[in-house]
């Protein structure tokens, strides 16, 4: 026999059906999330690395392994600081903590030491996790390593300021420095000499000998220069064979008669270049 429902008791198992259904909705939408979540994890690019609240690491993902060289069994349990390298100073790790118990996120450039001993520098997020007391349970670090494209831009900043064949400062980077060193002189009371440089004679060298002699050449002048000048004075290379002397805090003009006598003398010497005395 069919079991008679009054009208109140049909609607409150309605209403909890209704509840049933929204909930497990919401469980799948959260088991989707989850899913997902478990994806970004194994394949993002950057190496991911989980610790408890004491900073022991609990899980890494693959990309954290391709980076660092460190598989999961080896790390896991351990503290990060095995990846410690010694650039940086016990403050730097001190405000890194600072800042993440005030903030809860760090982030910046860190070196950091690979399994096999290499080191590299990364671009690295650490954000802490709280429950719902406030209290922080885990640390979550994002890393990936900068170390080519850091080496890169180095070399881009090193050639727009100097000279490719000799390594010599260029005609900006000369002229940077001659413009602190005029500021610098006018508000000391200070002197300082500026000397200009050409080769005699060197187009024939590179229309005789060619420019692989020229080359080598313009090198031996640029090294001889060097080591002629005192130290925070600078030697630029123009263009060509034409070099330029910077030679702040001169005391009386008989230290630059002194200095440009040095350098004719360093220069006087022959060169030897392959097979060619010059």
């Amino acid at each position: 026999a069919k079991a008679r429902l009054s009208p109140d008791s049909l609607e409150r198992i309605l209403r909890n059906a209704l509840k049933v259904g929204e909930l497990e909705k919401q469980a799948a939408a959260s088991e989707e999330k989850l899913r997902l979540a478990a994806q970004v994890f194994e394949n993002v690019l950057e190496g991911v690395m989980v610790t408890d609240a004491s900073a022991n690491v609990l899980s890494i993902n693959p990309a954290f392994s391709n980076i660092t060289g460190y598989e999961p069994d080896e790390i896991i349990g351990r503290n990060p600081s095995l990846m410690r390298t010694k650039f940086h100073s016990a403050d730097f790790f001190r405000e890194m903590w600072h800042q993440l118990s005030e903030s809860g996120q760090w982030r910046g450039e860190i070196w950091n030491k690979r399994k096999s001993g290499d080191v590299f520098l990364a671009w690295q997020t650490i954000s802490a996790v709280r429950n719902e007391s406030g209290k922080i349970t885990h640390y979550v670090s994002v890393l990936f390593d900068i170390t080519e494209r850091k080496r890169h831009e180095d070399l881009v900043r090193y050639q727009a300021y100097h000279d490719v064949l000799t390594g010599l400062p260029n005609r900006q980077l000369f002229h940077d420095r001659l413009t602190q060193a005029l500021l610098h002189a006018r508000r000391e009371g200070e002197m300082l000499g500026v000397m200009f440089l050409d080769l005699d004679r060197f187009k024939q060298v590179n229309d005789t000998l060619g420019h692989d002699v020229g080359d080598k050449l313009l090198c031996e002048m640029a090294k001889r220069l060097k080591t002629s000048i005192r130290k925070g004075d600078t030697v630029a290379r123009l263009g060509g064979d034409e070099f330029v002397l910077l030679l702040p805090r001169i005391k009386q003009l008989d230290n630059l008669i002194l200095l440009a006598q040095k350098v004719l003398e360093a220069l006087r010497v022959p060169a030897r270049i392959f097979d060619h005395e010059l």
